[in-house]
């Protein structure tokens, strides 16, 4: 949902005149953001300083804001929720506790499109087939969402919908951060039988390990692989795929990187390959 640039900030550094964030997102003229610091006191209302640059793009100026050691996180919110946080480190900070959580294989979503198009039967050969699963995870709740559409071109009749469906919930107090793998598996292909069932195989390393076609019902069963997710605790600290970040994107204390840089010594190192879920392909201190 969001990107921020720099991703995290070194409260031992004294904002100036021109130190500021810049949010990247989509449809930020839809709702109305609000800026808060967060602090170990409370909450205080700094959406003063936020500016509108478009509807993708929003500012945040940081002289004036009163940042110190008791600084948490400044937190963009909308709808009375949060919705991205921006951290505020300095060398006493702790990276959070992350850790990588496996949903066993084998469960299964299946998907009924609706007809869109045509009244004639799906059964024939020539039909094709297109499906879609994608995982996607807000806060500590892992969805996933299964898209499929069946055209059968001698009779104008297409079937086409989305199924969404809840995977896991982490720990109340925890975020997921990221998944481990491939987050989506597609297939495509063209029935060559009127036989009533299709079974295909899948790329063993997208979340679905087979897809199921059904001509009667007209429905697609996806079966899922072994699903690995990282969460993190959320409790007045960084978390080590946003610190990284941050070292890319910050200008951060020497005092800062060498107290948190310590603490990466005990974060799994498959954690630390994943960068943050909106983050660009590549970075390179400027707008992505």
């Amino acid at each position: 949902m969001c990107y921020a640039v720099p991703f995290a900030l070194d409260v031992t550094h004294a904002p100036t005149t021109d130190s500021r964030v810049d949010i990247y997102g989509y449809d930020f003229d839809a709702v109305t953001p609000q800026m808060v610091l967060v602090t170990r006191d409370g909450y205080q209302d700094v959406t003063s300083a936020l500016i509108a640059r478009s509807h993708a793009h929003l500012t945040f100026k940081l002289d004036g804001v009163p940042l110190s050691s008791n600084s948490l996180s400044l937190g963009l919110a909308w709808g009375h929720l949060i919705r991205h946080s921006i951290a505020l480190v300095h060398r006493a900070t702790p990276v959070c506790s992350s850790r990588v959580e496996t949903i066993p294989a084998g469960k299964t979503i299946v998907t009924a499109p609706l007809r869109t198009s045509g009244e004639g039967s799906l059964a024939r050969p020539g039909t094709k087939i297109w499906a879609d699963a994608s995982l996607d995870y807000s806060n500590n709740k892992l969805e996933a969402t299964i898209c499929m559409t069946a055209d059968q071109a001698a009779n104008d009749t297409i079937f086409s919908g989305c199924t969404v469906e809840f995977l896991y919930t982490t720990d109340p107090d925890g975020v997921i951060e990221g998944v481990l793998g491939t987050s989506r598996s597609h297939i495509s292909y063209t029935r060559a039988t009127s036989q009533p069932a299709d079974i295909r195989n899948a790329a063993a390393q997208g979340p679905v390990r087979q897809w199921a076609f059904s001509s009667g019902d007209v429905s697609m069963t996806a079966r899922l692989n072994e699903i690995r997710i990282v969460s993190t605790d959320d409790r007045a600290c960084i978390s080590p795929l946003a610190y990284l970040e941050a070292r890319r994107t910050a200008v951060l204390s020497p005092e800062t990187k060498r107290a948190l840089d310590s603490q990466l010594t005990k974060v799994a190192p498959r954690i630390l390959t994943l960068r943050p879920r909106f983050a660009p392909p590549s970075f390179d201190g400027k707008a992505p």
